[in-house]
């Protein structure tokens, strides 16, 4: 082997050291660790290598079950015994509490900010370092939510905004990009430094799903005394906080009255907790924003997860 391959392969089990620190790391945040093939395919395995298109991004293995239940310890530092070279990522969705945006280019910005509309919280952030940018912004998944990943592409390649939630996983620093550069936490924004925000509406407008369609459901009015059950009593009463802190109710406002339609409406109730997390959150953003009223009511009684 020349210097030039054993330098290769020492700074390649370098970074997956310490891809594999930040993964035991993850996991006390409660997070759905997985393992992540590098970007070269070094010691992925035949199988692997013929059927992976996204090089460093794609779980190494099976993961599925990881969508429900986080990784023991020992599995992840099997994985890594196994191959020392792995990047690192992680199951979005309920079982980790993580829905992601990813965005990709200046188009994907722009759209980004027509659709927030100045309502973007800080939240955690990280880079792929690739020349052309991107980005990726965690936000945490409402309780009882039941969300699916949606794609918003502007007519330009490799720009594009993305919604990810259950049924995705995101690469997380600090795996190593197939272009050489590092993934990294902005300043200020790594799960060290500050929580995941709450998703504000317009987010979970994009990632909303109906129960039978699998389509947003865009339906207007919730019927006078229609039932909410587990699956839909979040979103639901998220939409209508949404709806009065656009026609300027306060938090406490909200608050009460989303206390009289969870113990009317949802069955079982979400409780005070949920309900003043819901009024708090929605009640930080400025009132008569059109964003506000992008979630609607839904006129379904159940919603059925992805």
């Amino acid at each position: 082997m020349s210097d030039q391959a054993v330098r290769h392969l020492q700074q390649r089990r370098a970074d997956g050291a310490l891809c594999l620190h930040e993964a035991l790391r993850y996991r006390t945040l409660g997070w759905s660790v997985l393992s992540v093939c590098p970007p070269d395919h070094m010691g992925v395995g035949k199988s692997h290598a013929e059927h992976c298109s996204s090089p460093g991004k794609a779980p190494w293995g099976t993961w599925k079950e990881f969508q429900d239940r986080l990784p023991t310890e020992d599995e992840l530092r099997r994985k890594w015994r196994d191959n020392p070279t792995l990047n690192v990522g992680v199951a979005l969705g309920p079982v980790s509490g993580l829905i992601r945006v990813d965005v990709d280019g200046p188009a994907g910005e722009a759209r980004l900010s027509q659709l927030a509309a100045g309502l973007l919280p800080p939240t955690l952030e990280f880079t792929s370092g690739r020349k052309n940018g991107g980005r990726g912004l965690l936000f945490a998944v409402p309780a009882g939510a039941s969300l699916r990943t949606t794609v918003d592409r502007p007519d330009q390649p490799k720009q594009e905004l993305r919604f990810q939630a259950r049924g995705a996983q995101t690469v997380l620093p600090p795996s190593r990009h197939p272009e050489g550069c590092l993934y990294a936490w902005v300043d200020g924004r790594s799960p060290w430094d500050i929580e995941a925000a709450p998703a504000p509406p317009w987010l979970l407008a994009q990632l909303q799903v109906g129960p039978r369609s699998g389509k947003v459901d865009r339906a207007q009015t919730l019927p006078d005394g229609e039932k909410l059950y587990i699956g839909a009593r979040n979103t639901v009463l998220t939409s209508m906080a949404g709806t009065m802190r656009h026609r300027g109710f306060c938090a406490e406002a909200i608050r009460a009255a989303l206390l009289v339609e969870d113990e009317v409406r949802c069955d079982p109730p979400l409780g005070e907790a949920a309900i003043a997390s819901i009024a708090n959150s929605v009640g930080r953003y400025p009132t008569g924003s059109s964003c506000l009223l992008r979630l609607r009511p839904a006129s379904v009684t159940v919603e059925l997860e992805v």
